[in-house]
């Protein structure tokens, strides 16, 4: 039996993430068909910020490539995505850092926090990791490694160029993207003004164009 389980754990692990694959290669695939004005805005994000980008990868048109890659490697190559997926997990909880950045939330009165106080100790006690474990470096004061090779990333994968998905769909959607100021530039409080207004309307065109602006004041970045 004991040889048995760690086989069976497997073949249910990998239905799992192959049922996950399938899912998400069909959640994305309609969002991008009845939502395709947000996959151009996350599409051309990613032409100017790091972040623009890893949102793209993790929740964009790039996202879907990826996940019909996992579901092939894991159909064709179950081996490799399972070590890959271990070596994630096995990163994730490090005992020497995993509880650097680690936060429990909890809301009560007095009386109510008093009372969990010893079940919440109890619990910390048991959580995988060193107390006193190496620390993380703070990245809101330092680059990410990742920076640079995303950089990069950014002018083989989303260059600053005409591109265009077929899609079955009944609208077209058509965006132009473009950066409103520098990196380091401040927006003052009037374009937020400006862009909450530009956002209420929403008209379509006779050849069934949407004409929908997004201003994004965080990168800053205007869609139409």
């Amino acid at each position: 039996m004991s040889i048995c389980y760690p086989v069976m754990t497997t073949l249910c692990f990998y239905r799992y993430i192959r049922c996950i694959c399938l899912m998400k290669t069909y959640d994305f695939s309609h969002l991008f068909l009845n939502s395709g004005h947000s996959a151009i805005n996350t599409r051309m994000k990613a032409r100017y910020r790091v972040g623009g980008y890893i949102d793209e990868v993790m929740g964009g048109i790039a996202q879907l490539d990826t996940v019909r890659e996992l579901l092939d490697q894991a159909e064709n190559d179950w081996p490799s995505l399972l070590a890959r997926l271990e070596n994630m997990r096995s990163t994730i909880l490090n005992e020497k850092f995993c509880r650097d950045g680690m936060v429990l939330d909890i809301t009560g009165d007095k009386a109510v926090l008093e009372k969990v106080q010893p079940s919440v100790e109890s619990l910390l006690k048991e959580l995988p990791g060193q107390s006193d474990g190496e620390k993380l470096p703070d990245f809101y004061k330092e680059e990410h490694p990742w920076v640079p090779s995303i950089k990069k990333l950014m002018s083989d994968l989303v260059p600053i160029t005409d591109e265009g998905f077929v899609l079955p769909t009944q609208v077209s959607y058509v965006g132009k993207s473009g950066l409103l100021y520098d990196e380091g530039e401040e927006a003052s409080g009037a374009a937020q003004v400006v862009s909450k207004f530009l956002r209420t309307g929403v008209s379509r065109h006779p050849l069934n164009l949407i004409h929908r602006v997004l201003i994004d004041l965080t990168y800053p970045f205007f869609c139409v």
